[in-house]
């Protein structure tokens, strides 16, 4: 028997209206021999009699899951069935120093946008890993916060002095600047965490959410190939784990039903926070990476909290 539960609509506005635009079972070929590739430990009778099914959001454009693992399935697939070694070190690609410059730019970016703090600023990490994002941040002066599930980092956040919370326990109009990477896409209810975060954000602070780039699936998810070779194409949907597939339209949707505006830094203050000069490959990156986000529209997005006094003219 399948461990799926349905959501008979989308997770993001809460519309009924769409489309299913692709159903494939979990047992049979091409997804059966995709999934045991991906997790050589994986258990398919887990998935007996499931159906992988993506629907299309006719008005906000978001691609989900209609069917989500339950609590059981959720804890074989992340305590289980994908390497914990393996999955840390994906962080690491780029090299440790060139990840930590990454975080870098980010936060003195962030600081830009908020302009002038005269208090120590509050930040918080939802979903802090291993808290590389919050040890960037206490570097810069910040008082660091962090949500997270996993027993094993949230330990680890502890001894480096990091204040874990839940979700739930977040205190209203506290934080200064959120950081959400690569979290929205796993989420059963997408919609409730942003909610929620929007509403802990003091007044003008910042909201980044950073997920797997859903620009342009809609009409490339019926030519997907389910091979290792083309595993990057359906990364934005993989099944199981990428729940929600956000175009950068669907993204800003979500952020403006939560009350929040997308911000778009400038180029000139996106070059002025670049650090990236010692590497002639990396370097190449940093140039093209403002342009692309500012023409291309990947769906990176900073939102902004509304000031009060914005508010109050509106």
């Amino acid at each position: 028997m399948s461990r799926l539960r349905q959501r008979n609509f989308c997770p993001s506005c809460g519309s009924f209206l769409g489309d299913e635009i692709l159903s494939l079972a979990y047992e049979t070929d091409p997804l059966r021999s995709f999934l045991t590739a991906y997790y050589p430990k994986i258990n398919l009778s887990y998935l007996q009699g499931g159906v992988y099914s993506l629907r299309h959001c006719d008005y906000c454009h978001l691609i989900y899951q209609q069917g989500v693992p339950d609590d059981e399935l959720v804890r074989a697939l992340y305590e289980d069935w994908i390497d914990a070694a393996a999955s840390r070190g994906k962080k690491d690609l780029f090299g440790h120093w060139g990840r930590y410059r990454r975080l870098s730019e980010e936060l003195s970016l962030a600081k830009a946008l908020l302009g002038p703090i005269r208090y120590t600023p509050r930040v918080l990490d939802f979903g802090l890993g291993w808290g590389e994002w919050l040890k960037m941040a206490a570097a810069y002066g910040c008082e660091t916060y962090g949500v997270e599930l996993s027993r094993q980092k949230v330990e680890h956040a502890k001894a480096a002095g990091i204040r874990v919370m839940t979700l739930e326990a977040l205190p209203a109009e506290h934080f200064d600047f959120i950081n959400m990477e690569q979290v929205l896409e796993h989420l059963i209810d997408p919609w409730e965490t942003v909610r929620r975060l929007a509403a802990s954000l003091r007044s003008g602070g910042l909201l980044q959410i950073s997920v797997p780039n859903g620009n342009g699936m809609l009409k490339r998810v019926g030519r997907l190939s389910w091979t290792n070779q083309g595993r990057a194409a359906s990364m934005a949907v993989h099944p199981l784990e990428h729940l929600n597939c956000f175009s950068h339209h669907a993204l800003v949707k979500l952020g403006e039903r939560a009350g929040l505006r997308e911000v778009q830094p400038s180029l000139r203050l996106a070059y002025r926070t670049q650090l990236a000069f010692d590497d002639l490959r990396v370097l190449a990156r940093s140039i093209l990476r403002p342009m692309v986000r500012k023409f291309i529209k990947v769906p990176k997005v900073i939102f902004q909290k509304p000031k009060d006094r914005e508010k109050a003219a509106s």
